[in-house]
This record gives structure tokens, C-alpha cells and sequence, in this order.
């Protein structure tokens, strides 16, 4: 008998060569024949089938622990993977000192001035997105070394999040048949729903730059001319009026930007706002909100009757991008101070102190509004002006935050948002070029 590599038992004839699966008459040595060993008995059969029976229940029990581990395991680093042994070597020698970053904190006198882990992988994201795609100036594919390297490295700096699990409870079939309860590792909720949606508009954006070839939607580019408005990019050459297919291509590349930029400018919204504000940030906030918006603003939005959106967009005469960012953070410390004027409020009605209660529940019913108010607004002015700069608060969280899955995927929503309004750009100076009006934001 001889036992393979997976364990299975297969029997050997050393005088014919021959091998064979079942029991082999005469194995034992017995000169019975099929006489004697030809045949099992009655309750040799039993036994067998019971121990068959017993296998697979092993065997399934084992198939579904395998499923599951391979469920909540990642997949590691393709280093050296279909490189010659030196090249590894390099990449390894590569992946070293690129760990040595981010243990350290990017502080080599390997002193307590470091980074912590969740800031210096964030700096790290947005330090290769800057050397990967700050030079795309115009509509072009993107170089394979490139995409070698941000891949490359994006993975290597993805891989501590995708180690971040939490325990659930899950039921688990043992090897006698029976379903028991027990503890599994899962991914944490927001890695596993943010991260395959960045990924996929990290993949869609690469996809769109590739369409920009002479087969597909090729687009010539002049040398910049001073007088233009955007002085320091290339000019696209664009028929007027398009051919069809080009005309197509580009509103379609449109499309999917615009798709992109929100679908990553949703991910990290969610994310920041999830981040909790620095303690040090909020006792620098003014204790009320009419010194940050003003009495009748502050008045306005606490009413009972909103007034539209666009009217307060034309109050506050917002024209450009770093206009917004400052009206974004002023909304967003008028919500922050109502916040905290509503816990205030719900302490003291649970004391039974603080006036009457019906002057404590419009104070409560007024602080809410201002609060959701603020919050519509801040969101609104997001949406009108993607390319808005992050506020002081939002930079705070992400200098603040602690949480290394946060901070990856905060940082790797915002680089994929400002590599879709690049691309927005150069699709807009392309249709401009070409007489083509600007598609609608499809919701």
C-alpha cells in the first residue's frame, strides 16, 4: 500500500507493475485466492460504508472551512512574480526600504517624531498618485511603467487594510455532520463595500485614458500658447464639427468621468464624516453661530420655513472653487456648534432642568434643523464644485485620525476624485475645441 501526495491509499504489484485502487485479493500474503479474499463479509461491508460516510462528512466539514478561509483571506503581494532573479531581487530590496517608510513614520533618526501608521499611509497613497499621474496634461493613454508602479506600490499599501477584520458569528458544520456556532473573521464592514468601489473607478479612469489613441479617439495637441487662458497646457486640435464617432467618444468619456469623480466624492465624504473631530479643533470654535455665519444666516437656517438652495447660493455670491471651501467650512462649524448646543440641550432634559419644557424642545427642534440644514448646504456646494479644496476640519480629521483603514481609504477616494476632475478638464477643453456641448450629470 502506498499513500500519495493528497493522502489517498493506491496498492502496488512489485511482480507486475500493475496498481490498482480496491483491496488486491491475496494482499496480505495468503495463498487463498479469490476463495478466501475475493469477498468482504457482511459486516466488514457495514463497516466500510460507515467509514466512507464518515470521510465525507470530514471531507465537507473541511471544504467549507477552506471556502471561508479563502473568504476573508487577501491575496499577498506578486512580488517577483515572472521576473528573472535578479530583477526580484531588486523589487525586493525595493519593498524593503518602501516597509521601512512606513514602520519608521518617515522619521530615519528612528527617534518619537514619526508619523503614526494611518497618517504616513495616507501621506504615502498621495505621494505616489502625485509621481504617478501629476504630469497627464492632456488626453493620452497611460505608460505601462506607470501603471506598473501604481499598481505595484498600491497594492503593497493596501495590503495592512485588507488585514483589518472584525469577529462575527457564523455557523460551521463539523466532520460529524452537525452545525455548530462559532466566531469568523470577516473584513470590516467599510473596507469590504468602499474598497471594490474604488478600485473600480481606479480601473475605469485607466480604461478611459486608453481609448486616447490614434485607433480609437486619437486627439492632436499644439504647443501652449501664452495668450490662452490655461496658458500652460497643450491645445487639442479637434475638428468643428466632430466626425460622429468622435463626438460619441468624447461625450461618453464625459459620462464616465463625471460617474467616477461622484462615485469616488461620495466614498470619501462617508469616510471623513465618520472620523470624529479632533477635541483640540472643537474648543477652537466660537460657542455661537452667529459669529461664524452671521445673525440673520444663522436666524434663516434654524426656521421653521427653508428657504431653496439657490437662494442661498446667491446670497453668498460663490464664484469659485476657494470660495466654496471657505462657505463649506463655515456650514460645517455652524454644525458642529448646533451639535453640541443639542447635547446641552438633551443633558438638561435629562437633569429636568433648563427652563420650561416646551422652550426646551423648540431650542432642541431648532438646533436639529440648523444642523441638517448646514449639513444640505456643505453637500450642495460639494457638488457644484468638486475641484473645492478640503477645509481646515476635514484636514484636522485626516492629520488626527488613528485608524490606518480610514486614513487608506480616505486618501485613496480623494486621489481618484482629483484624477477624474483632470480628466473632466481635458475633456472639456477637447469639446470646447470641437463645438460639442457639455453632457448633464446623469444622477
Amino acid at each position: 500500500a502506498i499513500l500519495d501526495d493528497e493522502g489517498n491509499t493506491y496498492y502496488h504489484d512489485e511482480a507486475t507493475g500493475a496498481s490498482q485502487w480496491e483491496h488486491p485479493a491475496g494482499l496480505d500474503g495468503s495463498a487463498g485466492g479469490d476463495e478466501d479474499h475475493g469477498s468482504l463479509s457482511a459486516e466488514e461491508e457495514v463497516g466500510s460504508s460507515d467509514e466512507e460516510e464518515e470521510e465525507k462528512r470530514k471531507d465537507g466539514g473541511e471544504r467549507e472551512a477552506k471556502a471561508r478561509s479563502e473568504e476573508s483571506s487577501v491575496s499577498l503581494p506578486s512580488l517577483g512574480r515572472g521576473l528573472g532573479s535578479a530583477a526580484a531581487e531588486e523589487e525586493l530590496l525595493e519593498l524593503k526600504g518602501f516597509l521601512s517608510k512606513l514602520v519608521l513614520g518617515n522619521d530615519f533618526s528612528g527617534g518619537t517624531h514619526g508619523d503614526s501608521p494611518a497618517l504616513t499611509v495616507s501621506l504615502a497613497i498621495t505621494n505616489l498618485a502625485s509621481a504617478s499621474f501629476g504630469e497627464l496634461n492632456k488626453l493620452q493613454p497611460i505608460g505601462e511603467t506607470v501603471l506598473s508602479k501604481w499598481n505595484k506600490e498600491l497594492e503593497w499599501l493596501l495590503l495592512p487594510i485588507q488585514q483589518i477584520v472584525v469577529m462575527q458569528p457564523a455557523v460551521q458544520r463539523s466532520s460529524d455532520g452537525t452545525f455548530v456556532e462559532v466566531m469568523e473573521k470577516r473584513l470590516r464592514d467599510d473596507i469590504r463595500t468602499q474598497l471594490p468601489r474604488l478600485t473600480e473607478v481606479d480601473q475605469k479612469l485607466c480604461a478611459l485614458h486608453a481609448r486616447f489613441t490614434p485607433e480609437d479617439l486619437g486627439i492632436e495637441y499644439s504647443k501652449p500658447n501664452s495668450s490662452e487662458k490655461k496658458w500652460w497646457r497643450q491645445t487639442p486640435s479637434v475638428p468643428n464639427p466632430p466626425p460622429p464617432r468622435l463626438r460619441e467618444g468624447l461625450l461618453a468619456c464625459a459620462k464616465a468621468a463625471m460617474h467616477a469623480q461622484r462615485e469616488a466624492r461620495e466614498v470619501n465624504q462617508s469616510v471623513i464624516a465618520s472620523m470624529p473631530v479632533p477635541p483640540a479643533y472643537m474648543l477652537s470654535l466660537p460657542d455661537n453661530v452667529k459669529d461664524v455665519l452671521g445673525r440673520a444666516m444663522a436666524k434663516s437656517l434654524k426656521a421653521k420655513a427653508a428657504q431653496a438652495t439657490s437662494s442661498y447660493m446667491k446670497a453668498w455670491k460663490v464664484r469659485d472653487a476657494m470660495t466654496a471651501a471657505a462657505m463649506i467650512a463655515k456650514l460645517q462649524h455652524a454644525h458642529i456648534i448646533w451639535g453640541k448646543k443639542l447635547e446641552e440641550a438633551n443633558a438638561k432634559a435629562e437633569a429636568g432642568g433648563g427652563g420650561s419644557g416646551l422652550s426646551l424642545r423648540d431650542a432642541k427642534a431648532e438646533h436639529q434643523r440648523g444642523r441638517i440644514r448646514c449639513e444640505e448646504l456643505a453637500k450642495a456646494l460639494r457638488r457644484l464644485w468638486p475641484e473645492a479644496p478640503q477645509t481646515p476640519m476635514e484636514v484636522a480629521k485626516i492629520r488626527e485620525n488613528l485608524d490606518v483603514g480610514m486614513a487608506a481609504l480616505e486618501a485613496l477616494s480623494r486621489v481618484l476624485q482629483g484624477r477624474a476632475s483632470v480628466l473632466i478638464s481635458l475633456l472639456t477643453d477637447a469639446c470646447e475645441a470641437g463645438g460639442i456641448p457639455w453632457p448633464q450629470e446623469v444622477a
